[in-house]
C-alpha cells in the first residue's frame, strides 16, 4: 500500500536527521545551525539534546499552528514525536561505543558523515511530499513574510539559530560550515534520485 511505503520513507528520512545530529554533535567541531541551537537548550537547561530537539519543535509547532498552519503535514508531527527520540538514542549508542570525546580528525569525520546523512535524510522525507519538518516549515514561513527565495530565508533562520546558540553558550566550528556547504547539495541530489526511482516504479512495465 502507497501511504504505508510513504509513511515507512517519513520515518526513516526522520530516523536518518536524528543519526545525523547525533554524529555531529559528538564530533564536537560545530554542527549545522539548527543542532547547535539544540544543543544549547540542552546545555541551558540540563536535559538531552533530544528533550531539547522535542522542545523546539513543539515551540516551532506551535508558531507554525498560529501564523502558518498549512505547512504542518505527517512529515511535520512524526518529526516531533520522534526526532528527539532518535537522537538521544543515537548518542546512546555513540557515547556507548566512544566514552571519550573524540579528536579533531575522528570529530572531523564523525561531523562529515553525519553531514551527509543529514541531507540524504532530508532529502528522502521531502521526496514523499508529506510536508516538512517544524524546522523547515519555519523557513516557509519566513518565505511567506519577506517574499525571498528559500535559500535565502534559510540562511536568515539558522542564522537567528546560530545567534542564540551561542547565547546559550555553544560554539561555531568547521562542523558548522561544512554543514551550511553541503547539505543543501546532498538533500538536492538526494531528491534527484529518489525522483528518478519514483518514476521509474511508476512507469507501466512493457510487453
Amino acid at each position: 500500500m502507497k501511504i504505508v511505503k510513504n509513511i515507512a520513507l517519513v520515518m526513516l528520512g526522520i530516523f536518518g536527521i536524528g543519526i545525523a545530529m547525533a554524529l555531529m554533535t559528538k564530533g564536537n567541531v560545530g554542527t549545522d545551525p539548527i543542532t547547535l541551537l539544540i544543543n544549547g537548550v540542552a546545555r541551558k537547561f540540563n536535559i538531552s539534546s533530544g528533550w531539547a530537539a522535542n522542545i523546539l519543535n513543539v515551540f516551532y509547532l506551535a508558531i507554525l499552528l498560529i501564523f502558518y498552519r498549512k505547512v504542518i503535514r505527517i512529515s511535520t508531527l512524526l518529526s516531533v514525536l520522534f526526532m528527539g527520540s532518535f537522537m538521544d538514542f543515537g548518542l546512546w549508542v555513540l557515547n556507548g561505543v566512544m566514552p571519550n570525546e573524540p579528536n579533531f580528525w575522528v570529530g572531523l569525520v564523525l561531523n562529515i558523515v553525519g553531514v551527509v546523512l543529514l541531507g540524504a535524510s532530508i532529502g528522502i522525507y521531502l521526496s514523499v511530499g508529506y510536508g516538512s519538518s517544524p524546522a523547515d516549515g519555519m523557513v516557509l514561513w519566513i518565505q511567506s513574510l519577506i517574499k525571498l527565495r528559500y535559500q535565502y530565508c534559510s540562511w536568515i533562520f539558522y542564522a537567528i539559530c546560530c545567534i542564540v546558540g551561542i547565547l546559550l553558550g555553544e560554539m561555531i566550528g568547521v562542523g558548522t560550515v561544512i554543514a551550511l556547504v553541503l547539505v543543501g547539495v546532498v538533500c538536492d541530489r538526494t531528491l534527484q534520485c529518489m525522483k528518478k526511482i519514483t518514476e521509474k516504479n511508476d512507469r507501466p512495465a512493457e510487453g
